[in-house]
């Protein structure tokens, strides 16, 4: 069969037999194998949301399936580099959209070094492949060490890492049985695999940047918290303040997946959220709870606030909604139970001094399941005092955590 791109000039080539199905493509499946990486890539750009820099890693998949498809469809030196340096990019680009430094050096200055470096060496010694493997290795390495850090539930980064090794051990696979039991198609099933670790990696980094300085550890105008009160499925827990509290009062809260809140019923076992970072503190827009007129269920939470107020063990007091957003408590995440908060709390005021604030969620357990979902309330409350009463407060040291 003729050659349509001629003799090969490639330093590799892989088991598939050269042109062995069409005069136009040199490694016909290899090739086609690509789209899928290529369509993972598009996916994972589509779907970011959050974390507007994920993006140019996803553009680097991108540059990955083009580039191999261009070299098992050709398999010339130079399409050879563009498949090889694109994976050199990729981990580049990785590195500096998570964000995260590496012996106290900031990404951006990580990324320029390792691409730099690597395209330099690259070049130099252009006739050693394994250099190569060593350089994208070793990126590899800072990819997985920077997923690692971008959120506290692991789940996304164990799917991604399970998806590079097996396609690693594919690859491996295909390259020492060929001679034995010829083409198997090992090489497309590492195509496919990539795409797949490729995507749930970048989806990883789709978290918003931490803010952990701008939403904990700003101070409460106006105001002073002296007292919380926690209730988690109906149980109390009530904290006196020695210090009455200058920043935002913590609450540890669950990490959560989306899934569990937006598509009930049969989850995938590697579910992880792809909204909220565990990493950051989080706050929600607020909302007076004006459906006290209109619900009549006794479960209902404005139900609940109604017979408060009948009972007058409430009174209620007309908050401000700067008041309210001013003194919300901030929600932080840990990895103990699975649930999806909205973004939308609930707050209520009452007996002059007191603040309510209703979380609601939607809770998935186990994460592999069907139907077993769950909705429940988080309610919290403070009490106000103006920084002139405090003051008068004896100053001693006092936790700020509410943990349940």
């Amino acid at each position: 069969m003729s050659r349509r791109w001629g003799n090969v000039t490639s330093t590799v080539n892989w088991c598939e037999e050269d042109y062995a199905a069409w005069s136009e493509i040199a490694e016909f499946w290899n090739t086609l194998s690509n789209l899928v990486i290529v369509a993972f890539a598009i996916a994972a750009m589509h779907y970011t949301t959050a974390n507007e820099r994920a993006k140019y890693p996803a553009g680097a998949l991108v540059l990955v399936g083009v580039g191999s498809f261009a070299f098992h469809m050709m398999l010339t030196r130079e399409t050879q580099a563009m498949d090889e340096l694109s994976m050199i990019v990729f981990n580049a680009a990785y590195w500096w959209a998570a964000n995260k430094p590496l012996l106290k050096v900031d990404a951006k200055y990580v990324a320029a070094a390792y691409l730099c470096t690597s395209v330099v060496i690259y070049f130099v010694f252009e006739d050693l492949y394994w250099l190569f493997i060593v350089l994208f290795g070793l990126g590899l390495v800072g990819v997985a060490y920077a997923a690692h850090q971008c959120r506290w539930d692991k789940s996304g980064f164990w799917a991604a890492l399970a998806c590079f090794a097996v396609a690693f051990t594919v690859w491996i696979l295909d390259k020492v049985t060929c001679d034995s039991v010829g083409y198997w198609g090992g090489h497309a099933m590492w195509h496919v695999l990539v795409g797949a670790g490729g995507y749930i990696a970048v989806r990883v980094l789709d978290v918003h940047e931490d803010d952990w300085e701008a939403n904990v550890e700003k101070p409460i105008r106006d105001w002073r918290i002296a007292e919380a009160k926690y209730f988690y499925h109906g149980n109390c827990r009530h904290y006196t303040f020695d210090k009455p509290l200058e920043n935002r009062l913590r609450v540890y809260v669950a990490p959560v997946t989306n899934a569990s809140y937006k598509s009930p019923g049969f989850q995938f076992p590697f579910v992880w959220d792809t909204t909220f970072n565990y990493n950051e503190t989080r706050t929600t827009f607020l909302k007076t709870h004006n459906e006290a007129e209109t619900s009549t269920e006794y479960t209902s939470i404005p139900q609940r606030i109604r017979n408060k107020t009948k009972t007058s063990e409430w009174v209620p007091w007309t908050v401000e909604e700067e008041t309210a957003a001013n003194c919300r408590p901030v929600l932080v995440f840990n990895s103990q139970r699975q649930a999806v908060y909205p973004e939308t709390c609930y707050y209520y005021g009452y007996n002059k001094q007191w603040i309510v604030y209703y979380y609601y969620y939607a809770k998935q357990d186990p994460v592999c399941c069907i139907g077993a979902h769950t909705h429940d309330v988080e309610e919290v409350h403070v009490k106000l005092l103006r920084p002139e009463t405090a003051a008068a407060v004896p100053q001693t040291a006092s936790a700020s955590l509410l943990r349940w």
